[in-house]
């Protein structure tokens, strides 16, 4: 009876020993996916906050009052008064 019970035991024990190096590598595997998932989340936040000062910028960039310190920078009046090189005297068509 010896003979039939050794065998069973020795792959109990087999068996338990694969768990358990399952199980440490398993355990190994999660602590790189959590710092996997951190490095992600520091990476989200940054830029995120790129985001946000990229739209401040072009909020900044297409307001009215940045176009007319640029015009003003740039030498424009305010007020222009058109011409034309010839002096219509008739509208047609109307």
């Amino acid at each position: 009876m010896k003979k039939n019970n050794l065998p069973l035991t020795q792959i109990t024990i087999i068996i338990i020993l694969l768990l358990v190096v399952a199980n440490i590598y398993l355990f190994v595997r999660g602590m790189y996916l959590g710092d996997d998932i951190s490095r992600f989340e520091t990476k989200t936040q940054q830029l995120q906050q790129e985001n946000i000062e990229l739209e401040k910028k072009v909020l900044a960039a297409e307001s009215l009052e940045h176009a007319a310190s640029v015009a003003a920078t740039l030498g424009f009046t305010s007020k222009s008064q058109p011409y034309s090189l010839e002096s219509l005297k008739y509208a047609f068509n109307r």
